[in-house]
Formats: structure tokens, sequence, C-alpha cells
């Protein structure tokens, strides 16, 4: 997967991600274990690994500690506690009801937030920052259907906040690969569905969004089962992010193995997809059965 990278919003949460990786690579270069750093400056060391995983934030008190253990430069310090600051900033997605956004989907609001491309296959579904609010309401009725409706609206319009990141002053780049099973499942109903693929086509339109339909004559392929997202990012020094989700929880694959595997894939998934102009032609011809 090759792709220019662009400029981005900032992130509390990728802020906070790379302020645990800077931390770590200090930590190694000064020879230490999370044990033994956690034993000089008198901490838990599962409370390190989690800032070091970006999981959690850091007093400047406790960072500048560390930094003195670590031997960082003045430099240094002073711009991880700048980073550390920011990264304790509010997201938009923090100003939502609490459950507007499910605990575990909002590292990954955050990080798209910053991510200068998204990268992505839906098997099932056609993937979020597509969807009109109708198609959105009927996912999450049919997966929540005891919630109420005035959370169901919340969840919506966060949902709907998320997809101004296609059309802010540099915008994310978006390539979507959507299974042709997507474009048979009338989600929300015959109409909202036209409604919906008319949609995907209006947005395909737009310069950094891609949109490619992997065809059943395909057969099998290299991610039968598995949808998944990869985020990219501006700054070189912040790795891509592979992401998975199921019903209740999701994995942020980071390990240079695992995103390699998952841009492989990618990859072939975007040599037996469809071109971007015959995705169009094949979804207008589908939109006809739903009109």
């Amino acid at each position: 997967m090759t792709e220019a990278r662009g400029m981005a919003a900032a992130s509390p949460t990728a802020r906070r991600r790379r302020l645990g990786m800077e931390m770590r690579r200090l930590r190694k270069d000064a020879g230490m274990t999370l044990s033994q750093v956690a034993e000089s400056a008198e901490c838990d060391a599962s409370w390190l690994s989690r800032v070091e995983n970006g999981r959690r934030s850091i007093k400047p008190r406790d960072l500048r500690l560390l930094l003195q253990i670590y031997g960082a430069s003045n430099e240094e310090a002073e711009a991880l506690v700048t980073l550390s600051r920011e990264s304790k900033l509010k997201g938009w997605w923090q100003t939502f009801e609490q459950g507007a956004i499910p605990p575990w989907f909002e590292r990954y609001v955050g990080l798209e937030n910053e991510a200068a491309s998204v990268f992505g296959y839906d098997n099932q579904l056609v993937t979020g920052l597509l969807q009109t609010e109708e198609y959105s309401k009927g996912v999450l009725l049919a997966a929540r259907p005891e919630v109420p409706p005035e959370r169901i609206e919340e969840q919506v319009q966060a949902r709907l906040e998320r997809q101004k990141l296609l059309t802010r002053e540099i915008p994310l780049r978006l390539w979507a690969i959507l299974d042709e099973a997507v474009l048979h499942r009338p989600v929300g109903g015959r109409q909202a569905f036209g409604k919906q693929l008319e949609h995907i086509l209006e947005l395909s339109e737009l310069r950094e969004v891609t949109v490619q339909v992997l065809p059943f004559a395909e057969g099998g392929h290299a991610s039968l089962g598995t949808s998944f997202a990869i985020l990219s990012f501006p700054e070189q020094s912040d790795p891509d992010v592979v992401y998975i989700e199921d019903l209740t929880s999701s994995q942020h694959l980071e390990s240079a193995e695992d995103v390699a595997r998952y841009n492989l894939v990618f990859d072939h998934l975007q040599s037996s997809a469809l071109s971007d102009v015959k995705s169009k032609d094949f979804i207008a011809r589908v939109m006809r059965d739903f009109a």
C-alpha cells in the first residue's frame, strides 16, 4: 500500500500513543526493563506498561522523573512534557453523552481523527465513514434493539461527526473496499438502502475517496471473514495501526509483522477488486434494484 501522507487534525489519543513510543525508546536506550524502572521510580510496572502502550496519560511531574532516570536531554524532556500536556486535551468525541461512542471504540476514533489515511476492507456493512444517517440508524438498531431511541440518535450523530474528516481542509484519504455482499443487504429498508448506495457514489467522486467492490465472482480471497482498517499518520515516526473489531471489543495491531501482513492482504484485495470506475458502474446497477 503506497499513498502520499497528508496533514491531519491533532488528536490527544495520537499524542498519547506517540509519547508512549518515545518513552519506550528512551527506556530501552537506557538498557532498563519495566521492572527496573518501576523500582527506581517507585511506581507500578503495569501502569508504566500502559503509559508506553498509549493507554494511560502521565503527569508532567512523573514524566520528568522517568526522563531523569533515562538520562534524557533537556530538549527531549521539554518536547515530551509538551506532548504529555497535549495528550490530556479533550477530543470532540468526548463531548458526546457517555455511551454515544463505546469505550472500546474511543481509541480508534481518536487515532482516526489524526490519521492521514484509512485503507479498509468491509465484508458485511458499509464502512462507517460512508454511511448515511438512516443506514447508520438501521445498523445500530439491528445490533442493539434494547437501546433507547434517544441513545441510538446520539450514536448516529457521533458517527456523522466522524465523516467530517472527508471534507476538512486537508481531507482524510479513504480507500474502501466493499465486498459485494455489502451491496445486497438492505439495512434500514430498501428505500433507505437505495439512498445509501447513491451516497456511496456521491462520496466516491471526492478526490481523496476511492471505493472498490470485491465481486462474488472472485471467489476466495485473502481476507475471508475478516474486516479491517489500516490507519497511517502524517508523522513518519508514528507507525501504522491495524484495527479489527467484533460486537463488543476491538484490537489495535501495531507490530511491524502484523502491519506488513495486513498491508499485503490489502494489496491483494485491491488487485482482486473491480477498478474504481467499474465499481461505480457496479454500484449504480445494484442501486436500480432499490429504486
